[in-house]
């Protein structure tokens, strides 16, 4: 099967191999097709990566969270935004562990 159009608007960031994960993509669009993406900057993503580190560090990152392990990262986050202002978006972060749940 092949596609015209791919959209991986707020995806490509969470695939460990980027360049692996393109070539796939290719594979499955037509000659002509459209491939759709948007990658953050790494000074926008590094808050992102060291929550990452902290909640594998954690063992939050094994599997698919489920709504315990949702929990614990909320609270920290909170935890965090009361403590430091870099923090200040915990909700975007749970929402991607739960769009990376749903697509395991």
């Amino acid at each position: 099967m092949k596609f015209d159009y791919i959209n991986c608007g707020e995806v490509l960031y969470l695939m460990p191999d980027l360049v692996q994960t393109l070539r796939t993509l290719k594979t499955v669009l037509k000659p002509k097709g459209i491939l759709r993406g948007n990658l953050h900057s790494l000074y926008q993503r590094q808050n992102f990566f060291r929550a990452q580190q902290l909640f594998t560090a954690m063992g939050l990152m094994q599997r698919n969270p489920e709504e315990t392990e949702i929990g614990v990262v909320l609270d920290t986050m909170n935890a965090l935004k009361k403590k430091h202002p870099s923090s200040d978006k915990p909700g975007i972060l749970s929402k991607r562990l739960r769009v990376r749940r749903n697509m395991c």
